[in-house]
C-alpha cells in the first residue's frame, strides 16, 4: 500500500538530514528535487506516487552509501541511544 511505501521513503530520505545530519532539511529537498528532476514545490513525499517513492528510496540509499554510512547499523545504534 502507498502509505507504507511513503513511510519507508521517509525512513531512507530523512536519514540524510534528520539522523545523520549530512545536509540540512532544505538542502536535502533541494538535492532530491534536482536528482528527480522535479520542481522544489513538487518535491514532497506526501505528493509522490509509488514510482517516485521507490526512486527517492534508491537515491537516498545510494547517497548514504557514498557517505560510507552503513544505514542499518547506524540507525540501530541511534535507536538504542534514544
Amino acid at each position: 500500500e502507498l502509505r507504507y511505501l511513503k513511510r519507508e521513503t521517509h525512513f531512507y530520505f530523512d536519514a540524510i538530514w534528520k539522523i545523520f545530519q549530512i545536509m540540512t532539511r532544505n538542502e536535502s529537498y533541494t538535492w532530491l528535487s534536482k536528482q528527480m528532476n522535479l520542481e522544489i514545490d513538487y518535491t514532497h513525499i506526501a505528493m509522490f506516487d509509488e514510482k517516485q517513492c521507490q526512486q527517492c528510496i534508491d537515491l537516498s540509499y545510494k547517497f548514504l552509501l557514498t557517505q560510507n554510512i552503513n544505514i542499518f547499523y547506524e540507525i540501530l545504534l541511534n535507536r538504542r541511544s534514544t
